[in-house]
């Protein structure tokens, strides 16, 4: 029981770089000091952009996406100032190259205000392959932490853990406990984490998870600790901002 206790606590730790320090695609940053930029901007979009107006070097107090990173170059896009503004002409929609050993020197990651939020699961179906590849549809509700790893272009992923409580009807087919004829709806304790993808307001979830009820040693519900798999499909549960801050 504990070894599959830790086990599973183990795969509440999300695997990602986002948790490190060093610079990914999607992380927003600043500059302590200006940096020269190597060649011409990149268009996003190629219309209505004036080409003829770029900057040699990016400023300090404005904010960029990390767009692409090597060993020699990285690749920042402003976020978007006010439309007409001097700045505007010179940075929206325009990526910049910069060497990657004076990035290096002089960036700061800046974290965005809505990292974590919290909210509640309900899964239609748990899936559980132990025995015969079954499935339960029964009632549970999981209160769940939030994390948002990356955003990109109005889409979220984002990383979660929670507890929750549900029910689990046990008949003859599912515990050695109960009676032939006989069916007892019990309680659960679930703990599950898993990895859900947000675009705008739709989000869909795939998680993983156990549960336990707290009669066991009367039921021997063969489910009791052993690992399910659910997917959850949820209208704007998790209060989560896709949209890039602005400088």
């Amino acid at each position: 029981m504990r070894k599959k206790i830790l086990l599973f606590i183990l795969t509440l730790l999300p695997v990602t770089q986002s948790f490190a320090q060093e610079v990914v695609p999607g992380d927003i940053v600043s500059l302590k000091q200006s940096i020269k930029t190597t060649g011409n901007p990149e268009l996003i979009y190629s219309q209505n952009l004036d080409t003829t107006k770029s900057v040699n070097y990016l400023e300090t107090f404005i904010q960029f996406e990390v767009i692409g990173v090597t060993d020699n170059i990285v690749k920042l896009r402003a976020l978007d100032f006010k439309e007409g503004t001097q700045k505007s002409h010179f940075y929206n929609k325009k990526i910049y190259s910069v060497n990657r050993s004076e990035f290096d020197k002089s960036y700061k990651i800046v974290e965005p205000v809505e990292k974590f939020s919290l909210g509640l699961i309900s899964l239609p179906f748990k899936v559980r392959p132990q025995t015969k590849f079954s499935y339960s549809t029964e009632f549970n509700l999981n209160g769940a932490l939030n994390y948002n790893i990356y955003t990109f272009w109005n889409t979220s992923i984002n990383y979660q853990a929670g507890l929750g409580l549900g029910s689990v009807s046990l008949n003859t087919s599912n515990s050695n406990g109960v009676s032939p004829g006989q069916e007892q709806n019990v309680s659960i304790l679930s703990i599950l984490n898993g990895l859900m993808l947000q675009h705008k307001c739709i989000q869909v979830g795939i998680y993983l998870g156990v549960d336990y009820i707290n009669n066991q040693e009367e039921y021997q519900w063969n489910g009791n600790g052993n690992l399910w798999f659910g997917i959850g499909i949820g209208y704007d549960i998790f209060t989560i901002s896709t949209k890039k801050p602005t400088n």
